[in-house]
């Protein structure tokens, strides 16, 4: 009995992993943004199980005018569903003042022979295309859209929609964009924290940093007054403490 015991164990433990899989994709994280200089942008697709067939996820932009996505397919069969294949989005310049602007890459629903896969629809890949064009005029700023993503913010918190980051990006809305110090701020912001956000998102320690390097923004932002009140008495507060260390020497 034991031996059979041992014996089943053992073929549980070194069955596939896949093998307790469903159907389903994994859509890594993006690289970074795109900009009209032509920069591009990568993610990863990847299959969850092996397929019994070829399976096809068709790929494009919802917006050609912002960026291209290559290549038009994604083809997995049973020996490199494993393995995962990239895709490129490739920014395009429109020559006007647009402001930066979102788009998706648009993973189509698979077609396939294998069941459970046919039909089967990826999740799509938001990206910002960056404007390379004249910053506008003060009395009309642009404004990203609705939908950017503050990624720092979002890895910290765990959620787009979380009370902090909303204030944030509140806060930018409303300060940071109406200048153009604090929009190319904003710009240097999305090109280079996309792959700090993704790897504080990965380690639980430093989603707690991130919180608590955030924490006096958000506690800035949410109550301005008694904030600006603290940090007015502790800037007093240092003046006096100078004044009095450096009148202590001159005795």
């Amino acid at each position: 009995m034991a031996r059979l015991v041992l014996a089943i164990t053992f073929m549980v433990m070194s069955a596939p992993v896949y093998a307790l899989a469903e159907p389903g994709f994994f859509v890594s994280l993006v690289s970074g943004n795109t900009t009209e200089d032509g920069d591009t942008a990568t993610f990863t697709v990847v299959l969850t199980e092996a397929p019994t067939d070829d399976v096809t996820i068709p790929v494009s932009s919802n917006d050609p005018s912002e960026a291209d996505a290559a290549p038009a397919s994604l083809v997995f069969n049973s020996t490199d569903w494993d393995v995962p294949q990239t895709v490129t989005a490739t920014g395009v310049d429109d020559n006007k003042v647009d402001g930066d602007k979102t788009y998706k890459v648009v993973l189509s629903p698979a077609t396939s022979l294998s069941p459970g896969y046919d039909g089967l629809d990826p999740s799509d890949v938001k990206i910002m295309n960056m404007d390379n064009d004249s910053e506008p005029d003060e009395e009309d700023p642009d404004t990203p859209p609705e939908d950017t993503s503050c990624f720092i913010a979002t890895a910290a918190y765990g959620s787009f929609l979380g009370p902090e980051v909303t204030l944030l990006r509140g806060f930018r809305d409303r300060h940071l964009m109406k200048s153009a110090p604090g929009r190319a701020f904003v710009r240097a912001y999305y090109r280079l924290s996309p792959p700090v956000a993704d790897f504080i998102a990965s380690h639980a320690p430093l989603r707690l940093a991130a919180q608590a390097v955030l924490a006096p923004l958000v506690l800035g932002t949410r109550h301005p007054a008694p904030s600006g009140i603290v940090l007015v008495s502790a800037a007093l507060g240092a003046v006096v403490f100078r004044k009095k260390k450096r009148a202590h020497k001159g005795k």
